[in-house]
């Protein structure tokens, strides 16, 4: 079992934003070697794709541009604990399975691949009735956005190709 999620962005997607404010100390340089993508803590001067940590619940707010249906800006989505990632470009197509109900419980986690009718979460109803929630697309979970403010409860899961995730390594 992978720990909590936590998440690095490109910083360029921070810039006039008001979420700029949650900016992290903590960053990551991007590397590629040997075909292999790696991630490292901490950017110096010759790292030239270094990404920010800023808090996963902000995030869901930034990565996404809902109308153009894309990844607004690079990520780097990690666990708690563990030493794998996963990375996600800039202009990648996303869709978003919004789920929306009494109380909602997620049966899968960012990193899971999903196909067309995989069940993804249920729903209780008001009345007391369970509903389950099927992908309609296939893809990779790049990320699951929970609406704190909304009732009834609502779940965002962001889904893209598994052809545009890449695995990194974090060390």
């Amino acid at each position: 079992m992978r720990g909590f999620p936590y998440i690095a962005i490109d910083p360029k997607c921070l810039e006039g934003s008001p979420e700029g404010r949650y900016f992290a100390r903590n960053t990551y340089c991007i590397q590629e070697r040997a075909r292999e993508l790696l991630a490292s803590k901490g950017c110096p001067d010759s790292c030239s794709n270094c990404l920010v940590e800023i808090p996963y619940e902000v995030a869901g707010k930034i990565i996404l541009d809902p109308v153009e249906g894309r990844i607004a800006c690079d990520f780097l989505l990690m666990w708690e604990g563990s030493g794998e990632g996963l990375y996600i470009k800039e202009g990648t197509r996303a869709y978003v399975i919004e789920t929306t109900g009494h109380r909602i419980h997620s049966i899968v986690s960012e990193g899971e691949t999903v196909r067309s009718g995989s069940k993804i979460a249920y729903i209780s109803t008001g009345k007391g009735e369970v509903r389950t929630v099927r992908a309609d697309v296939e893809g990779v979970i790049a990320y699951i956005y929970q609406d704190l403010t909304s009732k009834p409860e609502k779940l965002l899961f962001i889904v893209v190709g598994g052809e545009n995730v890449r695995r990194i390594r974090i060390f």
